[in-house]
């Protein structure tokens, strides 16, 4: 029998009745309001985000400049979002309190992994399978409205099958592993009204302070 962890004491989100609440509540000052880009992630640990920027620096070698170069080792947990400051913080006060009460956990990294699909490729770092990072996940997917199914570090996107082959090559004589326990979700948001604008942080909501081991 697998084992899982019962997450009992953590509140579930409707998320299309706070969707009708925060708009009836007000409606006006929402439809007035700039809406923003938003960004949910997790963050790695320092050892790991200097070990992306060396894959990401050994990438462009090979195959020139791509869209991700410059972006930071994490994982997206959602997906973005145009939001408005009133409903993105309607959002968070209510997420806020459920990360809060959710244990963290230790993520082991193992190898490499490809996205290869007809249009765009993409190279990764893996999330090493085991159940209870799994559940881990599950729970967390289960507090988003519109979570990320598959969990991954990435490299590289963006990428032609050409430059897919290529960093294929060449990587498949590498071997990574590394582990970090997040310590939070960070909130990034884009204010797309702003030519040149960037993500900028905007909130970190933090997990118990207790870690759940993958130790077996």
């Amino acid at each position: 029998m697998s084992l899982r962890y019962h997450y009992t004491n953590v509140e579930k989100i409707n998320y299309k009745l706070l969707i009708l609440l925060a708009f009836l509540a007000d409606l006006e000052t929402i439809y007035m309001s700039n809406s923003y880009r938003c960004q949910f992630m997790l963050e790695t640990s320092t050892s790991i985000g200097t070990d992306v920027r060396y894959l990401k620096n050994i990438t462009k070698e090979l195959i020139g400049d791509f869209p991700s170069f410059t972006s930071k080792a994490h994982i997206t947990i959602m997906k973005e979002q145009d939001l408005t400051i009133e409903l993105l913080d309607y959002f968070l006060k209510k997420l806020d309190r459920s990360i809060n009460q959710m244990e963290s956990v230790n993520i082991d990294l193992d190898g490499f992994g490809v996205f290869d699909r007809y249009d765009t490729c993409t190279l990764y770092l893996k999330i090493k399978p085991f159940y209870l990072i799994e559940n881990w996940f599950d729970h967390l997917s289960d507090l988003l409205p519109y979570p990320i199914n598959k969990h991954h570090i990435t490299i590289a996107r963006g990428l032609t099958k050409t430059q897919l082959a290529t960093l294929t090559a060449h990587f498949r004589n590498i071997t990574y592993t590394n582990s970090f326990t997040p310590v939070g979700i960070t909130v990034l948001i884009k204010d797309d009204s702003i030519p040149g604008s960037t993500f900028k942080r905007y909130k970190t909501m933090l997990f118990k302070q207790h870690i759940l081991t993958t130790t077996t």
